[in-house]
This record gives structure tokens, C-alpha cells and sequence, in this order.
């Protein structure tokens, strides 16, 4: 690394650090007086749900899991005991504090038990009936003082809070997974959300050592909504050309922890599928497909099921380049009418990073988001955005607005996708 560049990352890493100091701050909120929340009360006992009740216990806190199944809580108790086990063979934690935590837990079956919960977050499906009635079941258990969350990452939190009584007690707490480790928590207030509800997630975030940045109600909040876009440039640079190892490749070189479409195979693609056809069904007569749609047709998910974007061995992780994916690509293009050009390594990284500045911008201008830096500090916190970069916002402030108006003006010139992806009608 050059002089040039180590000062650069020095001013992206310094950047960031302020960033996330301003982002756990409530503007015109005074969170002095907010009430310390010592029982939190989970539903579902699932990757989510358990990843969150390790979180609140780590803090000192009671953590009441309640899940239909008493089979799922037994496997969930033998997950927490087995986390624990593995944290004092790491020497993070001595014995007697891992179970001083562990007795901090209590399951059940009956939604009753949380008659004493300070909040009640849920962690079930992401299906709005689901989560609907969920929500009305926690409201009829839980004190009328007592806070009731969603941790839905994206479905809209303000017809959910319908669901409650006492709706100014609602709130998002979107944990990113998994919940023990990830740092990043969206705190998402909804039309009916008082600042006193704010004042007293934002305490509780902080208390269980993460990172509360807040967000207003729309598709997806600010990270999921921003990386939707993120996801349609590497999409489309795929369509005019790019080969998937060459996308990813360029990213990690710029710096991200693992490229995008090794995300995806990680995550699952049938999840961003599953999202599409939500969209397309709420949306009808705009085309969400792309190529990643025959990949799920095929039953190609990911690492889950072998494969995905890549090929994956029999217990392994590491992703192999598959020639029938090209294959399957050069297909979709002849039937979709795109020609493959080549495509630089700069010009992917450019496509891919100012998508996501320019839908930061949108969000900031709607008021989603707090302030600009709150966007640097959800991408570094939550998805990946290396460090010594800033940020996606903070790249825009480096190549000025200006410039990155001309680059997305170019963009839209040559793109598979509708021009006002990247500029306005």
C-alpha cells in the first residue's frame, strides 16, 4: 500500500468511526431518562430468535424464548449451553460467568410467561399473517407499558404496528444474523412510534454492545432497500457481460469481505427470490426477474443445496466456478436479447458502489435515513463495506456529486435495465 493510500484508508477509517459514534444518537430525543429494559422476551426459536436471546444474556439480562414447539426450545437450550461451552474453551469467558448467563434463560411454550417482559421482540417468518398474529398474540400477554418489536428486514412495519394495541410502544429492531455477532441493529421507527419507545431501544441496543442506527418505513429500511440496488448493478453488469467470478473478484479486491453473488449462495437465493415475486405480485407489470430466477428454478439455492452462482463439495464452503452456470448465462442473454461485452474490473466496482450512493441519497432526501454518515455506518456494520473505503456515501463525498451525476448519466446510456435506475425521469 502507497503513502496516498494508507492516508486514504486513515481518512475512510477515521470517517467511519464518527460515523458510527453519530449514528447512536437520537437527534431531539433525550435518552437519559429512558428506563433500563432488563427482561426481553423473544418469539421464535429459530437461527434469529436465539442468536438475539445469546445477545440479551452476554448483557446480564433475562432473555424469555417462547416458541410453539417444547422440541425446538430443547434444541434451542442445547445450542445456548453449546455456544457458551465454546466461548470458555476460547478463554472469552470464565466458567462461572457462562453460567451466571445461561441463568438468565427461560423457555416456553405459553405467550403468558412474558407477562413480566420489558420488551417483546418477534422472530418468526417473514409473512405478514404470520407476523400479524404474532403481534396480536403478544399484545394480549405483555404489560400495556411493555415495548412489542418486529424484526422483519423487510416487510412494511407500519401495517404491522396495526396489529398491537397501545401502538405507540412499536418498533423495528431489524438484527442482522447472526445476532450474536453482528454488530448492526436498524431501529426503525413507524408512524405510531413515540420517542420514548425510540429512547428506550435505542438504551437497549447499545446496552447488548451494538450499534442502533435509525430508519424510517419503507421496502427493505436503509441496508436491504440499498442492497437491492446493489444487487440489480451486479445483475446487470452479468447481463451485459461480466462473468460472476469477475464481479466478485473485483469487489474483494475493493475491499468487501465476500462478493455478492458468494452472498447470495451463503444467504440462500431462494430468499431474494421469495422477495421478487412479493414485489412482482404487489407491483404487476414491472419485471423483477433476472438471471438468478433460473438458478432457483433449477434448485440451485446456494451452498444449502450444493449449488448456486458456484458449485459447492460435500461439506465444504468454498465456492468453485460452474461451466453450466455459464452456460445457463450465455441463454439467458440470447433470450433476453443482451450482447456480452467486455467489462473492466474499475468499471464494476463503480457500478456496483454508486448504486448503492445514489440510493443513499434517495433515502436521505425521503428522510429514511437520519443523516448520510448513518449510511456509511449500516453498510460497514452490517454488509460488508470495507472500512478503509468509508463507506458508499463517503466514496460519493471523494468523487463528488457532480461527477458521480455524469457516471450515472453514462450508465444509464448502457444498462439492461430501465434508465431511471440511475437517473430520474
Amino acid at each position: 500500500m502507497t503513502t496516498t493510500e494508507e492516508s486514504y484508508a486513515a481518512k475512510a477509517a477515521s470517517h467511519v468511526l464518527e460515523a458510527e459514534k453519530r449514528a447512536a444518537v437520537l437527534d431531539g430525543i433525550d435518552e437519559a431518562t429512558a428506563e433500563d429494559l432488563r427482561h426481553v422476551g423473544i418469539i421464535g426459536a429459530g437461527t434469529m430468535g436465539l442468536g438475539i436471546a445469546i445477545s440479551v444474556l452476554n448483557s446480564g439480562r433475562v432473555a424469555s424464548v417462547v416458541d410453539r414447539s417444547e422440541e425446538v426450545l430443547l434444541r434451542g437450550r442445547a445450542y445456548i449451553a453449546t455456544y457458551f461451552a465454546g466461548q470458555v474453551q476460547k478463554g472469552r469467558v470464565s466458567e462461572a460467568d457462562a453460567e451466571e448467563r445461561q441463568m438468565g434463560l427461560v423457555t416456553s411454550t405459553r405467550m403468558d410467561s412474558l407477562a413480566d417482559a420489558d420488551l417483546v421482540i418477534e422472530a418468526v417468518f417473514e409473512d405478514y399473517a404470520v407476523k400479524e398474529a404474532v403481534l396480536a398474540d403478544i399484545a394480549a400477554h405483555v404489560r400495556a407499558d411493555a415495548i412489542i418489536a418486529t424484526n422483519t428486514s423487510a416487510l412494511n412495519a407500519n401495517l404491522l404496528a396495526a396489529s398491537v394495541s397501545y401502538r405507540a410502544r412499536f418498533v423495528g429492531l431489524h438484527f442482522f444474523s447472526p445476532a450474536n455477532i453482528m454488530r448492526l441493529v436498524e431501529v426503525v421507527r413507524c408512524d405510531v412510534t413515540s420517542d420514548a419507545t425510540l429512547a428506550r431501544s435505542f438504551a437497549l441496543v447499545k446496552a447488548l454492545g451494538k450499534l442502533p442506527v435509525l430508519a424510517g418505513v419503507c421496502d427493505g429500511f436503509i441496508g436491504n432497500r440499498m442492497y437491492a440496488k446493489y444487487n440489480a448493478a451486479a445483475n446487470d453488469l452479468v447481463n451485459m457481460g461480466a462473468a460472476p467470478e469477475q464481479i466478485d473478484a473485483a469487489l474483494e479486491r475493493f475491499g468487501f469481505a465476500m462478493g455478492i453473488f458468494k452472498v447470495g449462495d451463503l444467504a440462500g437465493l431462494e430468499l431474494s427470490w421469495a422477495g421478487r415475486k412479493r414485489r412482482a405480485q404487489e407491483n404487476p407489470g414491472t419485471d423483477y426477474s433476472v438471471f438468478a430466477d433460473r438458478l432457483c428454478e433449477a434448485g440451485r439455492y446456494g451452498q444449502k443445496t450444493g449449488a448456486g452462482w458456484y458449485r459447492y463439495e460435500s461439506g465444504s464452503r468454498a465456492a468453485t466456478s460452474d461451466l453450466r452456470v455459464r452456460t445457463m448465462i450465455d441463454q439467458w442473454r440470447a433470450d433476453r436479447g443482451y450482447h456480452a461485452r467486455s467489462i473492466s474490473d474499475e468499471e464494476i466496482v463503480e457500478r456496483c458502489v454508486l448504486a448503492l450512493a445514489a440510493e443513499g441519497k434517495r433515502l436521505l432526501d425521503e428522510g429514511i435515513a437520519q443523516r448520510m454518515s448513518d449510511i456509511d455506518a449500516v453498510y460497514v456494520n452490517g454488509y460488508g463495506f470495507p472500512r478503509a473505503q468509508g463507506g458508499p456515501m463517503f466514496q460519493a463525498e471523494q468523487m463528488g456529486w457532480a461527477r458521480l451525476e455524469d457516471k450515472l448519466r453514462a450508465f444509464a446510456a448502457d444498462t439492461t435495465l430501465q434508465k431511471s435506475f440511475w437517473i430520474a425521469d
